[in-house]
């Protein structure tokens, strides 16, 4: 009679396992060369996805014991408009760092960074004049951004930050949309892909426009399109002067805060063309609204039609800068600022 007794041990066939395990990973490195190869042939670059934890995890880096600090608030033109690394090139002691948020006010964080005891350091604040008036809007604030630090501050991803610092941030094929989810997802909708995208993030959160990927005029109808939905959402036909110059001069106490610490803040207003700074200026006249900002905030503001190594950029889509010309935008609005005693000299 046969025994129904298995086996106490599990018998491993014999064979070649380890060379096996060597010529798996060859070739599974060999595809994924090939197909980082192909993507990148087909235009894309390497991007990391801008998420509010990685937002959090550089808002938790901009101390320095020294107050060597220099800190980007603003939307996407300071995003996107700024070269870190000419910044990091003139500035090789100070610790820099990436905070605005695209489609947002920068208010809340200029707040925070305020109230925060322990940051000491240099603030450069992209603003519009319709942002002091908008920027209350829950759909435009920074607000989750700055709860979300506070509430999580201590719980950044190690595995998190080591996929977007050294995969995500140099591999496009590590792109989300080449994940099996996305694919799937085109897939049952029958929709085809939008290809290359033309903006591109980085792990510091900068990021980079390439306007030559796209149709520009379809690109720049959409932005200006958007721009006067916008106004007409958020914005009175006649906005509320006094209302204007109220909310200028609640900015004041974060500036003195700052201030009283041994930082600096100045407020500047980046490059717009065309239709779209015709819809601005229709909207807040500048020596109505912007030219009464340094008085009210009392801090220094840089406008880009007073200085001409800025006034002189054209905005393909009306409103942003191409990341060709952003290393000489970076250059003349550091000269800007050194002028204003806002920024030291470069080292």
């Amino acid at each position: 009679m046969r025994s129904s007794t298995l086996p106490s041990e599990r018998i491993v066939p014999e064979g070649p396992w380890g060379l096996t395990l060597i010529t798996a990973l060859v070739l599974t490195a060999v595809s994924a060369m090939g197909a980082e190869a192909f993507v990148r042939e087909l235009g894309y670059r390497p991007s990391v996805a801008d998420t509010r934890a990685l937002w959090s995890y550089h808002r938790g880096r901009v101390y320095a014991d020294d107050g060597k600090s220099i800190v980007l608030l603003g939307a996407s033109r300071m995003q996107a408009g700024v070269s870190l690394e000419v910044f990091r090139d003139h500035y090789p002691n100070y610790r820099i760092t990436q905070l605005a948020v695209s489609a947002t006010s920068p208010l809340a964080t200029l707040k925070d960074l305020a109230d925060d005891e322990e940051f000491v350091g240099i603030v450069l604040c992209s603003l519009s004049p319709s942002t002091l008036q908008a920027g209350v809007e829950p759909d435009h604030s920074q607000e989750r951004h700055v709860a979300e630090y506070w509430e999580h501050r201590r719980s950044w991803n190690l595995i998190d930050r080591l996929r977007l610092q050294f995969i995500d941030s140099r591999f496009a094929i590590a792109r989300p949309q080449f994940r099996l989810r996305p694919q799937i997802r085109q897939l049952l909708m029958g929709t085809e892909s939008a290809g290359p995208d033309f903006m591109v993030t980085k792990f510091d959160r900068s990021q980079q426009l390439d306007f030559q990927k796209i149709d520009i005029e379809k690109q720049r109808a959409r932005r200006v399109g958007g721009t006067v939905q916008f106004f007409e959402k958020y914005i009175p036909d006649t906005p509320d002067r006094e209302a204007w110059m109220e909310a200028a001069r609640a900015l004041k106490p974060s500036v003195e805060k700052l201030k009283k610490r041994g930082g600096r803040v100045v407020f500047i207003r980046f490059p717009e063309t065309g239709e779209h700074w015709r819809l601005s200026e229709s909207h807040y006249p500048r020596t109505q609204f912007w030219d009464h900002l340094a008085e009210s905030a009392g801090t220094p503001t840089i406008h880009f039609r007073d200085v001409p190594g800025l006034a002189h950029f054209e905005c393909p889509d009306t409103s942003h800068l191409d990341y060709r010309d952003t290393d000489a935008f970076t250059n003349a609005l550091i000269d800007a600022c050194v002028g204003q005693n806002v920024l030291p000299k470069p080292e």
